[in-house]
């Protein structure tokens, strides 16, 4: 019986080489699924990428609340009505209930008025704290590649700063345009159920679309310079999806079936952005992996010829 289970799953196996053989996608650089496929799983194995994942997450949650204040502190400065409402519904939509009320919580404070003090107190957090986070993924993906970072820590910290930097301009524009968007076609077009739908539409992939350049923008500008992929790669594509779907089912499963809260009391909540932060960092990570092996593959076809 064993021996014709293991029959079958080799016959399985060769049957989805054949099929891998023939499938050739964009940004493969003419390399088969299954080549690429090959590459990416031995780098999973070989690359500890869970580990890095959870040393990314650490890094990230740290550095975390500093970027939300931050960024809720400059909204009293942003002339643009209705902007901290679309944040947070952005916030309450993508987010398990739990966790954005640990959010608004902690933040509702500090963007009810403007102050000075406090925005210079959390720039200086956001500075050393969310560039710990991005320097940490710099890691992460430079061990993708077994090679030694060249760059001095003042040069990571600076590329760092710019990232968090692209990232904060890339979502104050992306929430600007739809509350400026929804504005305007409840001021001049209709508020037909239609257009409300379509514009609920156009709200979500203005956020797609945020997501898909924000990640574009850590793979291009985060990894040491020899080893940039070019901006649009299958690895953004492929991390963009994980996103997407990983971060909209853990918050589905949370907010239905998940006990956490009942089970570690307040502390769960804790556990809960723990746990969405350190899938988002396995995606990126992931997706990372993807452009790695094409790299790999690449290089190897090029060394066998």
């Amino acid at each position: 019986m064993k021996n014709k289970i293991k029959a079958l799953y080799i016959k399985f196996l060769l049957i989805l080489k054949r099929i891998g053989d023939k499938i050739i996608l964009p940004g493969f650089r003419g390399l088969s699924l299954y080549y690429i496929g090959k590459f990416f799983f031995q780098g999973i194995r070989k690359s500890s990428v869970t580990m890095r994942a959870a040393a990314v997450s650490f890094n990230m949650f740290i550095s975390l609340f500093p970027a939300l204040i931050f960024l809720f502190t400059l909204i009293p400065f942003i002339p643009i009505s209705g902007f901290q409402t679309e944040l947070f519904n952005i916030l309450d939509n993508l987010l398990p209930n739990s966790a954005y009320e640990l959010f608004y919580e902690t933040i509702t404070d500090t963007i009810m008025k403007q102050n000075t003090k406090l925005l210079s107190l959390s720039i200086l957090l956001m500075i050393y704290f969310s560039s710990n986070g991005i320097m940490a993924l710099i890691e992460a993906f430079n061990n993708t590649f077994h090679n030694i970072e060249t760059r001095n820590s003042f040069s990571l910290r600076i590329v760092s700063l710019i990232a968090v930097l692209g990232i904060s301009l890339l979502i104050l524009f992306a929430i600007s345009l739809i509350v400026m968007g929804n504005s305007f076609i409840l001021k001049f077009v209709s508020t037909h159920p239609a257009i409300v739908t379509l514009t609920r539409f156009v709200k979500w992939l203005v956020i797609l679309i945020l997501y898909f350049l924000a990640i574009s923008l850590l793979f291009y500008f985060a990894p040491s310079k020899k080893n940039r992929f070019s901006f649009i790669s299958p690895g953004t594509i492929f991390s963009t999806f994980l996103q997407v779907i990983t971060v909209l089912g853990f918050t589905y499963y949370v907010n239905n079936f998940a006990m956490y809260n009942k089970l570690y009391g307040s502390i769960g909540t804790v556990i809960i952005v723990m746990l969405l932060i350190y899938i988002s960092s396995l995606s990126l990570i992931l997706g990372f992996e993807l452009n790695a092996s094409i790299l790999h593959g690449d290089k190897s076809v090029k060394e066998k010829k």
